[in-house]
């Protein structure tokens, strides 16, 4: 251990950030160095844990063991780990000098600052509901103090040119037309640039920029992603997640449709729809396909997503061990894939544009307004085809078949010579006669033959190919 005079010493060299009044935030500043230094010996893997001791939880931390307590909130000197951090043995000091791993002075403040304000852990982040912060400060103020911090300054005002380019991208994912930039240009009201971010927001084009992370994160896809890839009709929940932007759905509604919306009192054909974010996942109809592996598979899919989507969880890491980061176990996991292992649903079948079962038929939720005008122009197609103009059909039919007997008058047909023919499979015998004709001799079923032909010198565009097949009068 540390002379008296030694650790006094430590102490004031990493005085600065401990006598802040700033709290220090365990997840955004104390778990980073214990994750990256730490936890490798001394985490949530039991195999790879050094002297039993775990510093990723609050519980082993605090505990007293052989006379030591690794961490005592508020007590640096009868914080093992801190003597440890500090200490100038090299028997002794953590993280070991052979570990390639070494604290910063700055680290070591923080988890010093840590220690005197009570050493407080906090659960992983995604478990922490968010609090609307005590201040009137908006985004700009935020920004501008943090630039203070690091010593900069904020860019120069960009030109309407560049604002119009940068927002149009943000917000609806496309460039502005040149008439949009130019209207923004010359418009010397005030509050321009504000009814362009309006205009802008009220764009359809603004749900699908912003569904776009979501239809990642959820696995979107309108084709299978097994097998040849075949097609399926996934775009109709696409369209009710760009819906839900544009119509600023609340959030808490957003999630509850997409995990439960069939469970919902009176569900709509929308909310049925909305549950397609958990049928995303990869299906196949390969005939070799095992069904119980196939079922695995898809179901470990399902909870993957579900964890990286909406829990911001990487639950996939606790399908071979306990999770060595986040607080999941492989229990834990196996009990949440054995509720999707219930369900009804196999990921088998479905291709060329036929969904997996089960499924429902549905329209589109995204409205375009031309349902009235849409409606009322087929209105009066059908009337026209109940009562037709006779002499309007007569003179019609006149006209197609003049066009019908004018077919092929003026082709020139060219001779093509063939030169070579093969078999790629079954079939043998044949010959080629007059450069023109290919006569088979041993037709034997199905069979395919490859023909090479050379086409003839024209300074006239060859416009068709044609193939006369005949019978051959002397074949059984």
């Amino acid at each position: 251990m540390k002379s008296f005079f030694s650790f006094v010493l430590t102490l004031c060299c990493f005085g600065s950030v401990a006598n802040s009044a700033e709290p220090v935030d365990f997840n955004r500043e104390i778990r980073p160095i214990l994750s990256e230094n730490c936890f490798a010996c001394h985490g949530f893997d039991e195999n790879s844990r050094e002297a039993d001791l775990r510093l990723d939880v609050q519980e082993a931390a605090y505990a007293e063991r052989d006379g030591y307590t690794p961490i005592k909130p508020g007590n640096l000197e009868d914080s093992d780990v801190w003597q440890r951090v500090i200490s100038d043995d090299e028997d002794l000091v953590m993280p070991p000098a052979d570990s390639n791993f070494k604290l910063t002075d700055k680290q070591k403040s923080l988890i010093k600052a840590w220690i005197e304000q009570g050493a407080k852990y906090d659960t992983h982040w995604s478990f922490i509901a968010p609090v609307k912060p005590k201040t009137s400060m908006d985004i700009d103020a935020f920004v501008l103090s943090q630039l203070n911090t690091e010593g900069l300054k904020p860019a120069p005002e960009a030109d309407r040119y560049t604002l119009i380019r940068r927002v149009s991208l943000d917000l609806t994912g496309l460039p502005p037309s040149a008439d949009e930039v130019m209207e923004l240009v010359n418009d010397t009201k005030p509050l321009a640039y504000e009814r362009l971010v309006d205009r802008l927001l009220r764009s359809p084009h603004f749900g699908e920029r912003l569904a776009l992370d979501w239809l990642d994160a959820s696995r979107y896809s309108d084709t299978n992603g097994f097998s040849i890839d075949g097609g399926r009709h996934m775009w109709l929940w696409r369209d009710w997640v760009v819906h839900a932007f544009n119509s600023n759905k609340p959030y808490n509604e957003f999630l509850t449709e997409q995990i439960a919306g069939d469970l919902l009192p009176n569900a709509t054909k929308a909310q049925l729809i909305a549950t397609g974010f958990q049928r995303n996942n990869m299906v196949t109809h390969e005939g070799g396909t095992i069904p119980a592996e196939n079922l695995t598979n898809y179901n470990a899919d399902r909870v993957k997503t579900l964890g990286e989507a909406i829990l911001g969880l990487t639950l996939g890491c606790a399908q071979c061990h306990d999770h060595k980061f986040d607080a999941i176990t492989q229990k834990e996991y196996y009990s949440l894939f054995a509720y999707y292992n219930s369900l009804s649903d196999i990921g088998l079948d479905g291709n060329a544009g036929v969904n997996p079962r089960p499924y429902i038929q549905a329209r589109t939720v995204l409205q375009t307004g031309e349902d009235n005008a849409l409606t009322k122009r087929i209105k009066r197609l059908e009337s026209i085809l109940q009562n037709p103009d006779q002499k309007k059909v007569a003179a019609w039919e006149k006209q197609q078949l003049v066009k019908l007997n004018l077919r092929g008058k003026k082709m020139k047909l060219l001779p093509v010579t063939v030169t070579k023919i093969s078999t790629p499979n079954r079939g043998a015998g044949f010959e080629i006669e007059d450069g023109r004709f290919v006569h088979i001799l041993k037709p034997n079923g199905l069979v395919a033959y490859d023909v090479l032909a050379k086409l003839p010198a024209t300074s006239e565009p060859i416009t068709g190919l044609r193939v006369v097949f005949h019978p051959d009068k002397d074949s059984q």
